[in-house]
């Protein structure tokens, strides 16, 4: 079967990397770091746009990306102009959407200090750019709702949060709510009616697909991927989340979120910068973590389910099929990327 992970920080531009993908028959979507105000991200060896161009121009066949924008730089009239500029560059180059990152809501501050929300008037002429031009906008709004309540070991994201405490929105004063953080990206789509959005991690509502549906019923712009959110979806009924795969077919992407980890400390390299037994490593994890999902998502039984910093969870697999799965690992992010690997976005793997 053939796949594609609309949501991958994986420079896979070694022949290691390349045989890897096509054994899984798989394609990735890298997405591009855009976190400081002054472009130093274009150059982040990690998932910075210049990495990225040159993973896709290594190896086109199986990588494609997704671009950033600075952060707003306020009291620069030119701020705009200049992320419109790179936006064209950068479409020119083989993007296939711009990704807005959850510093926007969580640390960005305004001139007044108050944190700047993703529907702030300063990102207006970004939106109504991509809207005329068909593009599509990548968003992450804030943490998982988790980050926000009392740490309960029946959460997927508890450990994360006990190694991390420092990283809870709640802890910290000024944050705004997770409410607030959906709705000021639901303004967007209100605004933007004809603006595709992908949101991130099951559009930051991994903790309830009910709430997920809504959305999707209301902004027909819209779709999500589900990066990094297996395990939400793993605990929530398994009858509901089939039917609601089926049911938003073709709105729902598949993502992972994996990155090429060398060590236990997280630090990264392309994969072409890595002594051999660095890449043999990385390699063998990420074919692990996307086997793990092809089980999660394929079979019926139960089975073993590792996140990155998850411990292991017993889980029930989804056992999706037939259209409904094809559409979730290929045809959706061909859909909602258009352009990626072909000039109108209809060409597969």
């Amino acid at each position: 079967m053939k796949r594609i992970d609309a949501h991958c920080h994986v420079i896979a531009d070694h022949p290691d990397s390349r045989a890897m993908l096509d054994s899984l028959g798989l394609r990735i979507l890298d997405i591009a770091l855009g976190t400081d105000p002054l472009g130093k991200w274009r150059s982040d060896a990690l998932n910075g746009s210049e990495a990225l161009v040159r993973n896709v121009q290594a190896g086109p066949a199986h990588c494609g990306w997704v671009t950033a924008f600075d952060e707003p730089r306020f009291g620069d009239a030119g701020w705009a102009d200049s992320v419109l500029a790179g936006l064209v560059r950068d479409f020119a180059r083989g993007a296939v959407g711009v990704k807005v990152w959850k510093n926007i809501g969580l640390t960005v501050q305004s001139p007044d200090g108050s944190l700047v929300l993703p529907d702030n008037p300063v990102f207006e002429p970004v939106y109504t750019w991509m809207e005329n031009q068909g593009k599509t906008l990548v968003i992450h709004v804030g943490e998982s709702l988790a980050a926000w309540v009392p740490i309960d070991p029946r959460n997927p994201h508890e450990q994360r949060y006990l190694r991390n405490p420092g990283g809870r929105p709640m802890a910290k004063p000024g944050i705004p709510s997770h409410a607030e953080l959906i709705r000021a990206r639901d303004n967007i789509m209100e605004r933007h009616p004809r603006l595709r959005v992908v949101g991130c991690h099951l559009g930051s509502l991994e903790h309830d697909i009910r709430e997920v549906a809504k959305r999707l019923d209301r902004y027909p712009n819209f779709a999500v991927d589900t990066a990094a959110r297996a395990l939400d979806l793993a605990s929530q009924d398994p009858g509901e989340v089939r039917e609601f795969f089926a049911k938003y077919r073709g709105r729902i992407l598949w993502g992972v979120d994996l990155f090429s980890w060398v060590t236990d400390a997280y630090v990264v390299k392309p994969h072409s910068g890595m002594l051999e037994d660095e890449r043999n490593w990385s390699v063998g994890e990420l074919t692990r973590r996307w086997s793990e999902e092809f089980a999660f998502y394929e079979s019926t039984g139960e089975l073993e389910l590792k996140a990155w910093e998850e411990k292991p969870w017993r889980v029930q697999g989804l056992g999706l099929s037939g259209k409904t799965l094809s559409d979730f690992y290929l045809d959706a992010a061909l859909r909602w990327y258009p352009g990626l690997f072909g000039a109108n976005g209809t060409r597969k793997p």
